[in-house]
């Protein structure tokens, strides 16, 4: 997978600040989809999402979501699995008078019947200062 990283190189400047790198993310992602383990990537994503300050949480999905965009290909059909999907629910900005909002972001086919494709699943809670956010995440392959 090294050869691929190289060939689609992408940076966000911001990232030193808020404690994460495209190099980790890149390798959580890889080891969790070889290994097929969900888990591994869901308490990655809410260890990050703990530590950042809340008002970065918009950002920091932003960021996956175009890690995700850039790498697809790459998880699909060199990694092979089928789909991903990530669902994060509950109050992502600080304005004043924000309400629920859900950010959903999905690569390949998921099919969540498992009669024709094994599926992963998994689900955890995000505390914030100012309420909860759902964090649910489905593997296909």
């Amino acid at each position: 997978y090294k050869i691929y990283y190289k060939t689609y190189p992408f940076s966000i400047s911001a990232s030193q600040q808020d404690h994460y790198t495209i190099d980790e993310m890149f390798e959580i992602f890889c080891f969790s989809f070889i290994k097929r383990d969900i888990n591994i990537l869901n308490n990655w994503i809410l260890n990050k999402m703990n530590k950042i300050n809340f008002r970065n949480h918009k950002k920091f999905l932003t960021v996956i979501q175009h890690f995700l965009f850039h790498y697809r290909y790459f998880f699909v059909y060199i990694l092979n699995i089928e789909g991903f999907f990530i669902k994060v629910k509950g109050k992502l900005s600080v304005a004043g008078n924000a309400k629920k909002k859900v950010f959903f972001y999905k690569i390949g086919k998921v099919n969540l019947s498992k009669k024709i494709n094994k599926i992963e699943h998994s689900q955890s809670v995000i505390k914030s200062t100012y309420g909860v956010l759902g964090l649910n995440m489905f593997l296909s392959y």
